[in-house]
């Protein structure tokens, strides 16, 4: 069997959590027609989302995980045929994912600031490096669905957030930027370099279909990595 993995990435706020939830629960292909049905297969942790629960809980639990994971299921032999994985493009670029193991050109440019997200080019090679871990060479095909949602779409989705039940039931990670400025900038500099980092990791990168909702870009590759 096919191991496969669902990526869904976007900014913090951008809704990834509800339009999964809504994929597996409404029956929406938001990966595409052709690999819809399996990723109906895939299992749900108990709780979802719930940032506490550990790598391990969730993988006994079922197969979605977010980027906090990615180190523990590399070195973890069995895994899943199919995972989907939460990818927030904010929490990424966060020095803790390249404390362990950072290239010298990456290390110099730690830590980052606010103002350092606008950078397209030093977003884009964190970007490559996060997806050239070998957790990415396990799987035969990866989906790629990126959720573009515009700035103050953010900012009031996240907003909703801050809910006094949210905080109790869920407990909040650090913020790592201020939804208060309007920083279109930093924003459209997330979202273009990762998408141009995924596009240049890979020659074999492939358009699957074009979403009806324009903000979704669809993508697919085969064995992925596999030069890296």
């Amino acid at each position: 069997m096919k191991k496969i993995l669902f990526l869904l990435a976007g900014y913090s706020g951008a809704g990834k959590s509800t339009l999964l939830l809504n994929a597996l629960n409404k029956n929406l292909p938001v990966f595409g027609e052709e690999y819809h049905e399996i990723f109906q297969t895939t299992t749900i942790p108990a709780k979802f989302p719930d940032w506490r629960l550990s790598a391990q809980e969730r993988l006994n639990q079922g197969s979605w995980f977010n980027e906090d994971h990615v180190s523990f299921l590399a070195n973890t032999d069995s895994l899943p045929n199919h995972i989907v994985l939460h990818f927030d493009l904010i929490q990424i670029l966060h020095e803790r994912y390249f404390i362990q193991s950072c290239p010298d050109e990456l290390f110099a440019l730690l830590p980052r600031t606010f103002n350092s997200f606008a950078n397209s080019a030093h977003n884009e090679m964190f970007f490559r490096h996060i997806v050239s871990n070998p957790f990415f060479r396990k799987f035969d095909r990866i989906i790629v669905n990126t959720l573009y949602t515009p700035w103050e779409t953010n900012a009031r989705q996240w907003k909703k957030r801050q809910s006094a039940m949210i905080i109790k039931e869920r407990g909040l990670r650090p913020l790592l930027f201020d939804f208060q400025q309007p920083r279109t900038d930093i924003h459209q500099s997330i979202y273009g370099s990762w998408l141009n980092s995924i596009e240049k990791l890979d020659p074999y990168l492939s358009l699957v279909s074009e979403s009806k909702d324009k903000r979704l870009f669809i993508k697919e590759q085969s064995a992925f990595m596999a030069n890296a």
